[in-house]
C-alpha cells in the first residue's frame, strides 16, 4: 500500500501571530499542515520578509510636476495633467505617463507621451 506524506493545499492554513512588536520591520507568517494519517505530525514554516517604507500621499503628489500636453491629436491637448511615472528605458517611444482629472471618451484618465510632447508648467 502506497503512502504519501505530502499535504494537499486544502489541508494547510496560515496563522498570523497576534503578538505586536515595537518595530514593524519584519512580517512573520506561520503555515501549518496537518496530516490525517498520523496524530502528532505537522510541518511548521516560519517566513519573515522586510516591509518597504511607505511613501506618503504628500510626497507622491509633490514629486509629480504638472505638465501641459502639446500633442495636437490628443484629447487632452493644451490641458494640464500630472506626471505619474517616467520610464527609464532609452528605447521607450512614449516614456511619460500623465494622469488627468478629466476622463476622455473611453473613460480613461491617463495617457503616455513622448518627452517632446509635454512641457512643464
Amino acid at each position: 500500500m502506497a503512502f504519501c506524506s505530502i499535504a494537499s493545499p486544502a489541508t494547510g492554513f496560515v496563522v498570523r501571530p497576534n503578538i505586536t512588536t515595537q518595530t514593524n520591520t519584519h512580517k512573520s507568517t506561520i503555515v501549518l499542515f496537518s496530516y490525517k494519517n498520523t496524530r502528532h505530525s505537522r510541518l511548521v514554516v516560519n517566513a519573515a520578509e522586510e516591509i518597504p517604507a511607505a511613501i506618503s500621499a504628500e510626497e507622491d503628489k509633490s514629486a509629480s510636476p504638472p505638465v501641459r500636453i502639446l500633442r495636437k491629436e490628443s484629447y487632452w491637448c493644451n490641458n494640464v495633467g500630472s506626471v505619474v511615472t517616467v520610464d527609464q528605458d532609452p528605447n521607450a517611444r512614449y516614456p511619460v505617463v500623465v494622469r488627468f482629472n478629466k476622463l476622455n471618451y473611453a473613460n480613461v484618465s491617463t495617457n503616455n507621451y513622448a518627452l517632446d510632447e509635454i512641457e512643464e508648467v
